[in-house]
C-alpha cells in the first residue's frame, strides 16, 4: 500500500495496488511513514476499509479530530461486540459510534444529564447488545475515568442494533418503540397471562422483535394456507385476537401490512409463551 497521507500520528490514508483508498491504524504510523512510502498491511494494527469513498472521507475527517484513546477504545469496543453478537457489523459501525462517544463524553464535562426513554425497552429486546453497552461504560470508566448512567448503556447498544441490521438510528429508534407498544397491547389482552422475566417471556419477546423488523423492512413473505389460519382461529381465539390487534398496531406503525402467516405464528407465540 502507498501511503497517501497522514490523518495523525498513528493514522495514515493509503491506496492499495487495485487503487481502493483505506485507513491504516498503528502505534506512530503517522511518524515512521510519510506520503509516497510503502505501508505492508501487516505493519498496521487496524485496517479500515470502509463501503465507499464518501465514507472513507468521513471516517478520515472524524479520526482527524478525535482524541487518539477515543478512537482506540472504539476500535477495541467494535471488536468485542462484533465477537459477542457473533455476526456481520455494518462498516458505518466505524463513524457512528466513535462520533457519538465522542459527543456523549463532551456532554458529560457540560454537566449535560440524558435519559434514555427507552433504557427498559433496549434491555429487554436487545438484551445482548444492552450488556456491550454495559461493557463500554465499563471500559469508559476505568481507561478514560467518565462514568455514565445506564441510560447511555441503552444508546450505545442502539448502535450496534442499527449496524448489525444496517439501518438507521431513527428507523431503529421507531421499531424499539413500536415493540413497546405492542408488548402494551399483549398485556392488555383479555385471557392472556404471560409471566414477565420468565423465558418464555423472553422468548416471546425475541419473536416480536423479528416479526416487527421483518414488517418494517417489507421484504417479502411466504403466505400461510388459509385453512391452517383458520384452525388456529377456532383453536385458540384468545391468542388470536390478541395477535391481530399487535399486528394490526404494527401495520399502522410501519405502514405495511402483517401476512397471515405472520400472524398465525405470531399467535402459535403468545399461545408457547402460556403454556410454557
Amino acid at each position: 500500500m502507498k501511503v497517501l497521507k497522514t490523518i495523525n500520528n498513528n493514522i495514515v490514508s493509503c491506496m492499495t495496488d487495485d487503487g481502493q483508498e483505506l485507513v491504516a491504524m498503528g502505534r506512530g504510523l503517522g511518524y515512521r511513514f510519510r506520503p509516497g512510502a510503502l505501508l505492508g498491511e501487516e505493519q498496521a494494527e487496524k485496517i479500515f476499509r470502509m463501503d465507499s469513498q464518501s465514507q472513507t472521507e468521513r471516517l478520515e475527517n472524524l479520526l482527524r479530530s478525535l482524541p487518539s484513546e477515543q478512537i482506540d477504545l472504539c476500535t477495541r469496543l467494535i471488536a468485542y461486540a462484533a465477537k459477542t453478537l457473533g455476526g456481520t457489523l455494518s462498516k458505518s459501525i466505524y463513524l457512528t459510534l466513535p462520533d457519538h462517544i465522542n459527543f456523549a463524553i463532551t456532554r458529560l464535562e457540560q454537566g449535560v444529564l440524558f435519559t434514555n426513554p427507552l433504557l427498559t425497552e433496549v434491555r429487554i429486546f436487545y438484551a445482548r447488545e444492552f450488556l456491550v453497552g454495559c461493557h463500554a461504560l465499563e471500559m469508559l470508566r476505568q481507561e478514560l475515568g467518565v462514568e455514565f448512567p445506564e441510560d447511555e448503556a441503552a444508546s450505545i447498544a442502539l448502535h450496534f442494533v442499527n449496524a448489525e441490521c444496517d439501518i438507521t438510528l431513527n428507523e431503529t429508534m421507531r421499531i424499539t418503540q413500536t415493540l413497546h407498544g405492542a408488548m402494551n397491547i399483549l398485556s392488555c389482552c383479555p385471557g392472556i397471562v404471560i409471566q414477565p422475566g420468565t423465558l418464555a417471556y423472553d422468548e416471546l419477546t425475541v419473536h416480536l422483535k423479528f416479526l416487527t423488523m421483518q414488517v418494517f423492512s417489507g421484504e417479502p413473505q411466504a403466505q400461510a394456507q388459509p385453512t391452517f389460519v383458520q384452525s388456529l382461529r377456532d383453536i385458540f381465539p384468545n391468542e388470536f385476537r390478541c395477535a391481530e390487534a399487535m399486528s394490526h398496531y404494527l401495520e399502522r406503525q410501519s405502514g405495511r401490512p402483517v401476512t397471515q402467516e405472520q400472524l398465525a405464528f405470531l399467535a402459535l407465540n403468545i399461545r408457547h409463551a402460556e403454556a410454557t
